[in-house]
């Protein structure tokens, strides 16, 4: 029992920065943080990552992931909903008010990077969508790609906004269809009113 709370408090007093840098050195780094579930929590849950170089630095790992061990990688971005990264990631999504040229850069990739991930989150669980809608995620994005210029953030912008519309218009219609289906009875309404025995 003491070993157990000994290691819980040792990974609570990791520096994220520092072990998402040794996870991103090896080979097959989402493998090894899955190995970790306490690791793992920590990363989308706590106020370390409320950081916008950390936040690039994971969403950039989870991108990575994606494309060399997409199966494991999985298991990352569908963690997304829900989590205090996502709303750590909201809260950078808007332009900064300092004329520092190195945030404007580094809010710059950010966007890239998030609408890329969750292009790939609204693929492997599209039921999702109006829980990251209600939040406002998609608008913010959205109005921040209209200040920018960068044709590279316009083009994943415009791929996950319309992703988004789709699935908007797809819950809709299903929506409608629920409302539009009669109520079936198992005996028609008789013709006259009158003809019902009471």
């Amino acid at each position: 029992m003491n070993i157990l709370c000994l290691r819980n408090n040792q990974i609570n007093n990791f520096n994220l920065f520092d072990e998402l840098n040794k996870f991103e050195r090896e080979r097959n780094g989402c493998d090894s943080l899955l190995n970790q579930p306490k690791l793992v929590e920590r990363f989308f849950d706590d106020s370390q990552m409320n950081n916008l170089p950390i936040l690039l630095k994971f969403f950039q790992f989870i991108q990575r992931s994606i494309i060399n061990s997409k199966q494991n990688a999985v298991k990352l971005v569908l963690r997304l909903p829900g989590s205090q990264l996502l709303t750590f990631a909201y809260a950078h999504l808007k332009p900064s008010p300092s004329n520092d040229e190195e945030e404007k850069n580094l809010l710059e990739k950010f966007i890239l990077i998030l609408s890329k991930v969750l292009q790939s989150l609204l693929e492997l669980h599209p039921s999702c969508w109006g829980q990251l809608d209600s939040m406002g995620i998609f608008d913010r994005i959205e109005t921040y790609s209209q200040k920018n210029s960068n044709e590279e953030i316009q083009l994943e912008v415009t791929t996950l906004i319309s992703q988004s519309e789709k699935l908007h218009e797809k819950m809709t219609k299903k929506q409608k269809a629920k409302i539009e289906i009669p109520l079936e009875r198992d005996d028609p309404p008789p013709d006259d009113f009158h003809q019902v025995n009471i």
